[in-house]
Protein backbone atom coordinates (compact mmCIF):
# COMPACT_ATOMS: atom_id res chain seq x y z
CA UNK A 1 0.00 0.00 0.00
CA UNK A 2 2.71 2.21 0.66
CA UNK A 3 4.57 2.02 -2.49
CA UNK A 4 0.81 2.47 -4.28
CA UNK A 5 0.25 5.37 -2.62
CA UNK A 6 4.23 6.65 -3.36
CA UNK A 7 2.86 6.04 -6.92
CA UNK A 8 0.29 7.88 -6.77
CA UNK A 9 2.47 10.95 -5.61
CA UNK A 10 4.43 10.66 -8.05
CA UNK A 11 1.94 10.61 -10.98
CA UNK A 12 0.14 13.54 -9.02
CA UNK A 13 3.88 15.58 -8.87
CA UNK A 14 4.16 14.76 -12.58
CA UNK A 15 1.00 16.28 -13.79
CA UNK A 16 1.72 19.33 -11.81
CA UNK A 17 5.25 19.76 -12.99
CA UNK A 18 3.83 19.33 -16.70
CA UNK A 19 1.41 22.14 -15.71
CA UNK A 20 4.34 23.79 -14.75
CA UNK A 21 6.46 23.31 -17.84
CA UNK A 22 3.39 24.25 -20.04
CA UNK A 23 3.14 27.49 -18.20
CA UNK A 24 7.00 27.87 -18.54
CA UNK A 25 6.64 27.40 -22.65
CA UNK A 26 3.82 29.87 -22.74
CA UNK A 27 5.58 32.57 -20.91
CA UNK A 28 8.96 31.59 -23.16
CA UNK A 29 7.36 30.88 -26.57
CA UNK A 30 3.92 32.81 -26.50
CA UNK A 31 6.12 36.10 -25.01
CA UNK A 32 8.35 35.37 -27.48
CA UNK A 33 5.67 35.23 -30.35
CA UNK A 34 4.74 38.58 -28.75
CA UNK A 35 7.81 40.39 -28.76
CA UNK A 36 8.76 39.61 -32.51
CA UNK A 37 5.19 40.52 -33.43
CA UNK A 38 6.05 43.87 -31.21
CA UNK A 39 9.15 44.46 -33.78
CA UNK A 40 7.28 43.97 -36.61
CA UNK A 41 5.11 46.48 -35.67
CA UNK A 42 7.64 48.61 -34.85
CA UNK A 43 9.40 48.35 -38.27
CA UNK A 44 5.77 48.85 -39.73
CA UNK A 45 5.70 51.94 -38.21
CA UNK A 46 9.12 53.37 -38.73
CA UNK A 47 8.72 52.18 -42.46
CA UNK A 48 5.67 53.74 -42.93
CA UNK A 49 6.42 56.95 -41.08
CA UNK A 50 9.28 57.44 -42.60
CA UNK A 51 7.40 56.73 -46.23
CA UNK A 52 4.60 59.74 -45.30
CA UNK A 53 7.17 62.24 -43.86
CA UNK A 54 9.24 61.81 -47.37
CA UNK A 55 5.69 63.05 -48.92
CA UNK A 56 5.41 65.20 -46.02
CA UNK A 57 8.42 67.17 -47.08
CA UNK A 58 7.62 67.30 -50.92
CA UNK A 59 4.71 69.17 -49.81
CA UNK A 60 2.08 66.29 -51.18
CA UNK A 61 -1.56 66.32 -49.94
CA UNK A 62 -2.36 65.12 -46.75
CA UNK A 63 -4.74 61.79 -48.52
CA UNK A 64 -1.72 61.39 -50.49
CA UNK A 65 0.46 61.13 -46.94
CA UNK A 66 -2.13 58.69 -45.67
CA UNK A 67 -2.13 56.67 -48.83
CA UNK A 68 1.79 56.40 -48.37
CA UNK A 69 1.36 55.44 -44.36
CA UNK A 70 -1.04 52.45 -45.37
CA UNK A 71 1.23 51.41 -48.00
CA UNK A 72 4.38 50.69 -46.22
CA UNK A 73 2.61 49.35 -43.07
CA UNK A 74 0.81 46.48 -44.23
CA UNK A 75 3.55 44.47 -46.27
CA UNK A 76 5.49 44.86 -42.82
CA UNK A 77 3.04 43.01 -40.50
CA UNK A 78 2.71 39.62 -40.07
CA UNK A 79 -0.64 39.24 -39.92
CA UNK A 80 -1.88 38.98 -43.32
CA UNK A 81 -4.38 41.34 -45.39
CA UNK A 82 -6.23 41.09 -48.29
CA UNK A 83 -5.24 44.43 -49.92
CA UNK A 84 -5.21 48.13 -49.57
CA UNK A 85 -8.90 47.83 -49.47
CA UNK A 86 -9.66 44.93 -48.06
CA UNK A 87 -12.51 45.50 -45.28
CA UNK A 88 -10.86 44.27 -42.05
CA UNK A 89 -7.82 46.28 -43.22
CA UNK A 90 -10.01 49.58 -42.95
CA UNK A 91 -11.86 48.47 -40.10
CA UNK A 92 -8.31 47.99 -38.02
CA UNK A 93 -7.87 52.12 -38.94
CA UNK A 94 -11.25 53.25 -38.78
CA UNK A 95 -11.35 51.83 -35.13
CA UNK A 96 -7.77 52.86 -33.55
CA UNK A 97 -7.47 55.46 -31.42
CA UNK A 98 -4.36 57.39 -30.76
CA UNK A 99 -4.41 58.33 -27.22
CA UNK A 100 -0.58 59.96 -27.35
CA UNK A 101 -1.52 62.56 -29.57
CA UNK A 102 -3.88 65.68 -28.19
CA UNK A 103 -4.34 68.33 -30.38
CA UNK A 104 -2.77 66.77 -33.52
CA UNK A 105 -3.90 67.04 -36.71
CA UNK A 106 -5.67 64.11 -38.19
CA UNK A 107 -5.12 62.88 -41.75
CA UNK A 108 -8.01 61.78 -43.83
CA UNK A 109 -8.62 58.28 -45.26
CA UNK A 110 -7.32 57.49 -48.83
CA UNK A 111 -9.88 58.13 -51.29
CA UNK A 112 -10.44 54.66 -52.52
CA UNK A 113 -11.89 53.56 -49.15
CA UNK A 114 -14.51 56.07 -49.89
CA UNK A 115 -16.82 53.24 -51.03
CA UNK A 116 -15.66 50.87 -48.44
CA UNK A 117 -18.35 49.43 -45.83
CA UNK A 118 -17.14 48.60 -42.35
CA UNK A 119 -18.74 47.51 -38.88
CA UNK A 120 -16.77 50.91 -37.83
CA UNK A 121 -18.25 53.80 -39.43
CA UNK A 122 -15.97 56.20 -41.04
CA UNK A 123 -14.74 58.83 -38.18
CA UNK A 124 -15.65 62.25 -38.16
CA UNK A 125 -14.28 63.91 -41.32
CA UNK A 126 -13.36 60.62 -42.73
CA UNK A 127 -10.36 61.31 -40.72
CA UNK A 128 -7.61 58.50 -39.41
CA UNK A 129 -6.67 59.30 -35.99
CA UNK A 130 -3.85 56.88 -35.72
CA UNK A 131 -2.44 58.67 -38.90
CA UNK A 132 -1.59 62.36 -37.01
CA UNK A 133 0.56 65.83 -38.14
CA UNK A 134 2.05 68.61 -36.65
CA UNK A 135 3.64 71.26 -38.76
CA UNK A 136 6.75 69.65 -39.16
CA UNK A 137 5.94 66.18 -37.20
CA UNK A 138 3.72 62.95 -38.51
CA UNK A 139 3.30 59.99 -36.02
CA UNK A 140 1.55 56.98 -36.51
CA UNK A 141 0.16 54.54 -34.31
CA UNK A 142 -0.29 50.86 -35.47
CA UNK A 143 -3.59 49.67 -35.08
CA UNK A 144 -3.91 46.51 -32.19
CA UNK A 145 -2.45 43.09 -34.03
CA UNK A 146 -3.81 39.97 -32.59
CA UNK A 147 -1.20 37.03 -32.51
CA UNK A 148 -2.47 33.83 -31.41
CA UNK A 149 -0.83 31.55 -28.35
CA UNK A 150 0.33 27.93 -28.61
CA UNK A 151 0.86 27.01 -25.05
CA UNK A 152 -1.04 29.85 -23.83
CA UNK A 153 -4.33 28.76 -24.44
CA UNK A 154 -3.69 25.99 -21.51
CA UNK A 155 -3.69 28.81 -18.96
CA UNK A 156 -6.89 31.14 -20.97
CA UNK A 157 -4.95 33.54 -22.95
CA UNK A 158 -5.89 32.86 -26.46
CA UNK A 159 -4.30 36.47 -27.99
CA UNK A 160 -1.27 38.60 -27.25
CA UNK A 161 -1.95 42.04 -28.11
CA UNK A 162 0.97 44.51 -29.79
CA UNK A 163 0.79 47.58 -31.29
CA UNK A 164 3.83 50.34 -31.90
CA UNK A 165 4.21 53.94 -32.78
CA UNK A 166 6.89 56.04 -34.24
CA UNK A 167 7.29 60.07 -34.93
CA UNK A 168 8.86 60.95 -37.84
CA UNK A 169 10.42 64.68 -38.57
CA UNK A 170 10.34 66.97 -41.97
CA UNK A 171 13.58 68.14 -41.52
CA UNK A 172 15.56 70.48 -44.41
CA UNK A 173 18.64 68.90 -46.14
CA UNK A 174 20.19 72.16 -45.72
CA UNK A 175 20.48 74.72 -43.46
CA UNK A 176 17.31 77.06 -43.63
CA UNK A 177 17.63 80.19 -45.89
CA UNK A 178 17.11 83.19 -44.78
CA UNK A 179 12.70 83.81 -45.97
CA UNK A 180 12.26 87.05 -44.55
CA UNK A 181 9.28 88.33 -43.43
CA UNK A 182 9.35 90.93 -45.76
CA UNK A 183 7.01 90.72 -48.92
CA UNK A 184 6.36 91.96 -52.09
CA UNK A 185 3.40 93.00 -54.04
CA UNK A 186 2.18 91.21 -56.85
CA UNK A 187 3.03 93.93 -60.01
CA UNK A 188 6.87 94.41 -58.47
CA UNK A 189 9.64 93.38 -61.09
CA UNK A 190 13.45 93.11 -60.71
CA UNK A 191 15.10 96.36 -59.64
CA UNK A 192 15.94 98.62 -57.02
CA UNK A 193 12.72 98.67 -54.98
CA UNK A 194 11.45 99.95 -51.12
CA UNK A 195 11.47 97.18 -49.30
CA UNK A 196 9.80 99.07 -46.46
CA UNK A 197 9.34 102.47 -45.01
CA UNK A 198 8.67 104.16 -41.54
CA UNK A 199 5.08 104.34 -40.62
CA UNK A 200 5.09 108.50 -40.61
CA UNK A 201 7.18 111.09 -42.18
CA UNK A 202 9.27 111.61 -44.98
CA UNK A 203 10.93 108.97 -47.51
CA UNK A 204 13.66 109.19 -49.15
CA UNK A 205 13.98 107.60 -52.82
CA UNK A 206 13.14 104.69 -53.94
CA UNK A 207 10.28 104.73 -51.43
CA UNK A 208 7.93 107.74 -52.08
CA UNK A 209 6.77 107.59 -48.92
CA UNK A 210 4.49 106.38 -45.51
CA UNK A 211 3.30 102.67 -46.44
CA UNK A 212 3.82 103.39 -50.00
CA UNK A 213 6.23 100.52 -51.05
CA UNK A 214 6.05 97.53 -52.92
CA UNK A 215 6.41 95.33 -48.85
CA UNK A 216 4.23 93.60 -46.57
CA UNK A 217 5.43 92.98 -43.41
CA UNK A 218 4.70 89.10 -42.74
CA UNK A 219 3.17 88.59 -39.44
CA UNK A 220 4.09 84.76 -38.77
CA UNK A 221 4.57 83.14 -35.48
CA UNK A 222 6.84 80.60 -34.77
CA UNK A 223 6.23 77.32 -35.21
CA UNK A 224 9.31 75.94 -33.54
CA UNK A 225 10.19 73.70 -36.34
CA UNK A 226 13.94 75.13 -36.65
CA UNK A 227 14.62 77.37 -33.92
CA UNK A 228 13.57 77.70 -29.87
CA UNK A 229 10.03 76.88 -28.69
CA UNK A 230 6.61 77.24 -30.49
CA UNK A 231 5.18 80.91 -30.09
CA UNK A 232 1.61 81.15 -31.80
CA UNK A 233 0.70 84.39 -30.04
CA UNK A 234 -0.11 87.54 -31.95
CA UNK A 235 2.89 88.33 -33.66
CA UNK A 236 2.64 91.99 -33.35
CA UNK A 237 3.37 91.95 -29.75
CA UNK A 238 5.85 89.35 -29.43
CA UNK A 239 9.75 89.39 -31.22
CA UNK A 240 8.41 87.24 -33.63
CA UNK A 241 8.76 89.37 -36.37
CA UNK A 242 12.91 90.61 -35.65
CA UNK A 243 13.58 86.89 -34.89
CA UNK A 244 12.11 86.16 -38.43
CA UNK A 245 14.09 89.10 -39.88
CA UNK A 246 17.08 88.04 -37.81
CA UNK A 247 17.40 84.41 -38.80
CA UNK A 248 14.82 83.89 -41.34
CA UNK A 249 11.02 82.36 -40.63
CA UNK A 250 11.17 79.03 -39.08
CA UNK A 251 9.25 77.38 -41.17
CA UNK A 252 8.01 76.65 -44.67
CA UNK A 253 5.70 77.86 -46.53
CA UNK A 254 4.67 77.13 -50.28
CA UNK A 255 3.07 79.01 -52.82
CA UNK A 256 -0.31 79.30 -54.04
CA UNK A 257 -1.12 77.50 -57.54
CA UNK A 258 -4.02 79.58 -58.55
CA UNK A 259 -5.82 76.63 -59.66
CA UNK A 260 -8.87 77.77 -60.98
CA UNK A 261 -6.85 80.26 -63.02
CA UNK A 262 -9.34 83.47 -62.13
CA UNK A 263 -6.68 85.55 -60.48
CA UNK A 264 -4.39 87.76 -62.41
CA UNK A 265 -1.22 88.68 -61.32
CA UNK A 266 -0.52 91.94 -59.50
CA UNK A 267 -4.54 92.83 -59.62
CA UNK A 268 -5.89 94.69 -57.16
CA UNK A 269 -6.44 92.79 -53.29
CA UNK A 270 -10.49 92.04 -53.08
CA UNK A 271 -10.58 91.82 -49.75
CA UNK A 272 -9.76 89.24 -46.92
CA UNK A 273 -13.12 87.56 -46.74
CA UNK A 274 -12.96 87.03 -50.98
CA UNK A 275 -9.56 85.78 -50.56
CA UNK A 276 -10.01 82.91 -47.78
CA UNK A 277 -13.41 82.04 -48.54
CA UNK A 278 -13.31 81.56 -52.44
CA UNK A 279 -10.10 80.61 -53.42
CA UNK A 280 -9.75 76.89 -53.22
CA UNK A 281 -6.39 75.35 -51.11
CA UNK A 282 -5.26 78.43 -49.63
CA UNK A 283 -3.84 77.57 -45.85
CA UNK A 284 -3.43 80.32 -44.03
CA UNK A 285 0.24 80.67 -42.01
CA UNK A 286 -1.16 80.49 -38.53
CA UNK A 287 -0.66 77.85 -35.70
CA UNK A 288 -2.18 76.81 -32.58
CA UNK A 289 0.04 74.82 -29.79
CA UNK A 290 -1.51 71.27 -28.61
CA UNK A 291 -1.60 70.02 -24.85
CA UNK A 292 2.42 69.01 -25.93
CA UNK A 293 3.23 72.39 -27.07
CA UNK A 294 3.17 71.78 -30.51
CA UNK A 295 2.40 73.65 -33.24
CA UNK A 296 -0.43 72.34 -35.13
CA UNK A 297 -1.30 74.17 -38.56
CA UNK A 298 -5.15 75.88 -38.70
CA UNK A 299 -5.30 74.70 -41.77
CA UNK A 300 -3.18 72.13 -42.80
CA UNK A 301 -0.15 72.19 -45.05
CA UNK A 302 1.32 73.77 -46.58
CA UNK A 303 0.94 77.24 -45.63
CA UNK A 304 0.50 79.46 -48.75
CA UNK A 305 -1.19 82.91 -47.24
CA UNK A 306 0.50 84.89 -45.18
CA UNK A 307 -1.37 87.92 -42.81
CA UNK A 308 0.57 91.19 -44.08
CA UNK A 309 0.72 94.63 -42.61
CA UNK A 310 1.55 97.35 -44.90
CA UNK A 311 3.21 99.81 -42.12
CA UNK A 312 6.75 99.49 -41.13
CA UNK A 313 7.24 98.16 -37.18
CA UNK A 314 10.23 100.21 -37.58
CA UNK A 315 11.25 99.06 -33.78
CA UNK A 316 11.17 95.38 -34.04
CA UNK A 317 12.68 95.73 -37.97
CA UNK A 318 15.65 97.71 -36.57
CA UNK A 319 16.12 94.84 -33.76
CA UNK A 320 15.89 91.92 -36.02
CA UNK A 321 18.36 94.04 -39.03
CA UNK A 322 20.81 96.00 -37.72
CA UNK A 323 20.98 95.74 -33.37
CA UNK A 324 23.14 94.58 -31.44
CA UNK A 325 20.81 91.66 -30.45
CA UNK A 326 21.19 87.99 -30.80
CA UNK A 327 18.70 85.35 -31.64
CA UNK A 328 19.43 81.66 -30.72
CA UNK A 329 23.13 82.65 -31.06
CA UNK A 330 23.23 84.76 -34.53
CA UNK A 331 23.45 88.57 -34.30
CA UNK A 332 20.84 90.70 -36.70
CA UNK A 333 21.15 90.53 -40.28
CA UNK A 334 23.34 92.97 -41.25
CA UNK A 335 25.80 92.12 -38.55
CA UNK A 336 26.63 88.36 -39.39
CA UNK A 337 29.43 89.78 -41.73
CA UNK A 338 31.87 88.05 -40.01
CA UNK A 339 30.64 84.40 -40.13
CA UNK A 340 30.96 84.47 -44.26
CA UNK A 341 34.11 87.12 -43.95
CA UNK A 342 32.64 90.13 -45.39
CA UNK A 343 33.87 93.38 -44.73
CA UNK A 344 32.05 95.72 -42.29
CA UNK A 345 31.44 99.10 -41.46
CA UNK A 346 30.05 101.24 -38.45
CA UNK A 347 27.12 102.98 -38.05
CA UNK A 348 27.59 105.00 -34.73
CA UNK A 349 23.93 104.96 -33.30
CA UNK A 350 24.37 107.19 -30.72
CA UNK A 351 27.34 109.20 -29.24
CA UNK A 352 27.36 111.71 -26.59
CA UNK A 353 24.78 112.14 -23.64
CA UNK A 354 25.91 108.27 -22.24
CA UNK A 355 27.61 105.38 -23.26
CA UNK A 356 28.47 104.96 -27.35
CA UNK A 357 26.00 102.82 -29.39
CA UNK A 358 27.59 101.39 -32.37
CA UNK A 359 26.04 99.07 -35.28
CA UNK A 360 28.94 97.29 -37.36
CA UNK A 361 27.16 96.31 -40.29
CA UNK A 362 28.19 94.23 -43.55
CA UNK A 363 29.39 96.24 -46.47
CA UNK A 364 29.72 93.93 -49.41
CA UNK A 365 27.78 94.83 -52.13
CA UNK A 366 25.86 92.68 -54.71
CA UNK A 367 28.49 93.93 -57.18
CA UNK A 368 31.03 91.74 -55.63
CA UNK A 369 28.85 88.42 -56.49
CA UNK A 370 29.11 89.29 -60.61
CA UNK A 371 31.11 86.97 -62.10
CA UNK A 372 32.96 88.08 -65.38
CA UNK A 373 31.67 85.73 -67.95
CA UNK A 374 28.90 87.64 -68.93
CA UNK A 375 27.98 88.04 -73.11
CA UNK A 376 28.75 91.03 -74.96
CA UNK A 377 26.58 91.00 -77.00
CA UNK A 378 23.87 91.60 -74.65
CA UNK A 379 26.31 93.65 -72.10
CA UNK A 380 28.67 96.14 -74.09
CA UNK A 381 29.20 98.19 -71.68
CA UNK A 382 30.05 95.55 -68.74
CA UNK A 383 26.96 97.08 -66.36
CA UNK A 384 26.83 93.13 -65.62
CA UNK A 385 30.92 92.36 -65.18
CA UNK A 386 32.30 92.96 -61.52
CA UNK A 387 35.56 94.04 -63.03
CA UNK A 388 33.48 97.17 -63.81
CA UNK A 389 32.95 98.12 -60.18
CA UNK A 390 36.67 97.47 -59.19
CA UNK A 391 38.22 100.11 -61.60
CA UNK A 392 41.02 102.26 -60.31
CA UNK A 393 39.93 104.70 -58.85
CA UNK A 394 37.50 103.29 -56.78
CA UNK A 395 33.88 104.26 -57.91
CA UNK A 396 31.61 106.18 -55.56
CA UNK A 397 28.94 104.13 -53.61
CA UNK A 398 26.07 106.59 -54.59
CA UNK A 399 25.33 109.16 -56.78
CA UNK A 400 26.03 109.94 -60.52
CA UNK A 401 28.42 107.32 -61.60
CA UNK A 402 28.05 105.27 -58.69
CA UNK A 403 28.69 101.27 -58.34
CA UNK A 404 24.41 102.11 -56.95
CA UNK A 405 23.43 103.72 -60.48
CA UNK A 406 25.63 101.22 -62.38
CA UNK A 407 24.23 97.88 -60.76
CA UNK A 408 20.77 99.50 -61.36
CA UNK A 409 21.41 100.09 -65.09
CA UNK A 410 22.96 96.29 -64.78
CA UNK A 411 19.45 94.76 -63.42
CA UNK A 412 17.75 96.85 -66.23
CA UNK A 413 19.53 95.90 -69.15
CA UNK A 414 19.44 92.01 -68.13
CA UNK A 415 15.52 92.67 -67.86
CA UNK A 416 15.41 94.03 -70.95
CA UNK A 417 17.65 91.90 -73.04
CA UNK A 418 15.39 88.98 -72.05
CA UNK A 419 19.02 87.37 -71.25
CA UNK A 420 18.99 83.72 -69.50
CA UNK A 421 22.91 84.05 -68.50
CA UNK A 422 23.63 83.21 -64.87
CA UNK A 423 25.78 86.65 -64.33
CA UNK A 424 25.78 85.93 -60.30
CA UNK A 425 28.38 83.48 -58.48
CA UNK A 426 26.96 80.93 -55.94
CA UNK A 427 28.51 82.54 -53.26
CA UNK A 428 26.03 85.52 -53.23
CA UNK A 429 23.49 82.83 -51.27
CA UNK A 430 26.69 83.51 -48.28
CA UNK A 431 25.70 86.99 -47.98
CA UNK A 432 23.58 88.04 -44.50
CA UNK A 433 22.15 90.58 -47.26
CA UNK A 434 20.60 88.06 -49.80
CA UNK A 435 17.34 86.99 -48.86
CA UNK A 436 14.41 84.54 -49.99
CA UNK A 437 11.01 87.07 -49.87
CA UNK A 438 7.37 86.15 -50.79
CA UNK A 439 5.91 87.80 -53.70
CA UNK A 440 1.77 87.88 -53.60
CA UNK A 441 -0.45 87.38 -56.48
CA UNK A 442 -2.08 90.76 -55.74
CA UNK A 443 -1.12 94.25 -55.30
CA UNK A 444 -1.02 95.30 -51.58
CA UNK A 445 -3.55 97.34 -49.89
CA UNK A 446 -2.28 100.80 -48.74
CA UNK A 447 -3.29 100.22 -45.11
CA UNK A 448 -4.13 97.93 -42.78
CA UNK A 449 -4.11 94.19 -42.27
CA UNK A 450 -4.88 91.48 -45.17
CA UNK A 451 -4.15 87.66 -46.17
CA UNK A 452 -2.12 87.56 -49.32
CA UNK A 453 -1.81 83.99 -51.42
CA UNK A 454 1.52 83.65 -52.27
CA UNK A 455 2.80 83.87 -55.93
CA UNK A 456 5.95 82.72 -55.84
CA UNK A 457 9.40 83.42 -53.39
CA UNK A 458 11.77 85.84 -54.74
CA UNK A 459 16.12 86.28 -54.44
CA UNK A 460 16.46 89.58 -53.38
CA UNK A 461 19.72 91.48 -52.13
CA UNK A 462 19.32 94.03 -49.59
CA UNK A 463 20.14 97.31 -50.51
CA UNK A 464 19.69 100.55 -48.56
CA UNK A 465 19.12 101.04 -45.06
CA UNK A 466 18.43 104.72 -43.86
CA UNK A 467 18.56 105.89 -40.41
CA UNK A 468 16.74 108.93 -39.22
CA UNK A 469 17.70 111.14 -35.91
CA UNK A 470 17.77 114.87 -34.89
CA UNK A 471 15.25 117.09 -37.13
CA UNK A 472 13.03 115.97 -39.64
CA UNK A 473 15.41 116.30 -42.25
CA UNK A 474 18.15 114.65 -40.46
CA UNK A 475 18.80 111.64 -42.35
CA UNK A 476 21.69 109.50 -43.27
CA UNK A 477 21.58 106.11 -45.75
CA UNK A 478 24.04 103.13 -45.83
CA UNK A 479 24.59 101.76 -49.19
CA UNK A 480 27.45 98.42 -48.75
CA UNK A 481 30.34 99.13 -50.49
CA UNK A 482 33.53 96.79 -50.34
CA UNK A 483 35.87 99.34 -50.66
CA UNK A 484 35.08 101.10 -47.94
CA UNK A 485 36.35 98.65 -44.51
CA UNK A 486 35.88 99.57 -40.59
CA UNK A 487 39.99 100.18 -41.06
CA UNK A 488 40.38 102.45 -43.71
CA UNK A 489 36.63 103.89 -43.89
CA UNK A 490 35.09 106.74 -42.10
CA UNK A 491 31.87 105.75 -39.74
CA UNK A 492 28.69 107.18 -40.32
CA UNK A 493 27.97 109.41 -37.77
CA UNK A 494 24.35 111.92 -37.98
CA UNK A 495 26.31 115.04 -35.86
CA UNK A 496 24.57 116.02 -33.56
CA UNK A 497 25.26 119.74 -31.56
CA UNK A 498 28.76 119.51 -33.13
CA UNK A 499 32.32 117.80 -32.14
CA UNK A 500 32.35 114.49 -31.71
CA UNK A 501 28.25 114.04 -30.85
CA UNK A 502 26.26 111.89 -32.75
CA UNK A 503 22.35 111.79 -32.84
CA UNK A 504 20.12 108.56 -31.61
CA UNK A 505 19.22 107.06 -34.39
CA UNK A 506 15.96 105.05 -35.79
CA UNK A 507 16.04 102.60 -38.67
CA UNK A 508 13.49 104.53 -41.25
CA UNK A 509 13.33 102.77 -44.08
CA UNK A 510 15.31 100.58 -46.44
CA UNK A 511 15.27 99.27 -50.02
CA UNK A 512 16.63 95.54 -51.86
CA UNK A 513 17.42 94.51 -55.03
CA UNK A 514 14.66 92.13 -56.42
CA UNK A 515 16.87 89.37 -58.44
CA UNK A 516 16.04 87.96 -62.12
CA UNK A 517 15.21 84.12 -61.01
CA UNK A 518 17.76 83.75 -64.20
CA UNK A 519 20.62 85.49 -63.32
CA UNK A 520 21.27 83.56 -60.59
CA UNK A 521 23.01 79.61 -60.34
CA UNK A 522 20.35 77.32 -60.47
CA UNK A 523 22.41 75.60 -57.15
CA UNK A 524 21.40 78.86 -55.26
CA UNK A 525 17.57 79.22 -56.62
CA UNK A 526 16.64 75.38 -55.98
CA UNK A 527 18.27 75.88 -51.89
CA UNK A 528 14.86 77.61 -50.93
CA UNK A 529 13.13 74.92 -49.42
CA UNK A 530 9.77 73.48 -51.09
CA UNK A 531 8.86 71.10 -54.49
CA UNK A 532 12.41 71.71 -55.95
CA UNK A 533 14.64 71.51 -53.13
CA UNK A 534 12.49 68.66 -50.67
CA UNK A 535 13.22 68.43 -47.20
CA UNK A 536 14.58 65.05 -45.75
CA UNK A 537 12.17 63.16 -43.89
CA UNK A 538 14.26 61.73 -39.94
CA UNK A 539 12.69 59.25 -37.22
CA UNK A 540 12.25 62.11 -34.46
CA UNK A 541 11.66 59.48 -31.75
Amino acid sequence: MKRANQRGATATLLAGSMLLLLGVAAVVIDIGLGYNERNQDQIAADNAVMAGAVDKADFLSNQVISASVLQFAQPNLRNIYGGPNDPAWVELWRSCSDSGNPGWSALPEPAAWAGVSTPTPPQAGNKLDCISQTSSLLRVRIPDQLTSTTFGKVLGAQNLTTNAVAIAKAELNTPVPPMVPFGISGSAGPGELCFSTSGSGTADPPCSGPSAGTFGTILSELFGDFYGTPNCGNPTSTNSIEINIAVGVDHLLDVWSNPTGTVALGSPHPGDNTVLNSLPDTNRDACDLDPNGFAVPVDGIPLNTVQVDSGFASGVIQNGLVSNNTYFGKKSRLQQWASVGNPSRTVVAKRGGGPTLNWVLDNRGPWAYLNDSSDIAWDPGGLCRKASYTATPALPTTGVGSKQEKFNQCIALYTSSSSNQVIFEPSIATSPRFVWAPQYWYRLPTTGLSWEPVYKFRMAFIGGVWFKGGPPTGMISFYPDEEFNDSTGPELCLPSGGGSNCHQLSLWQMSAWYLPDNAVPASVQNALPGPTNPRVAALWQ
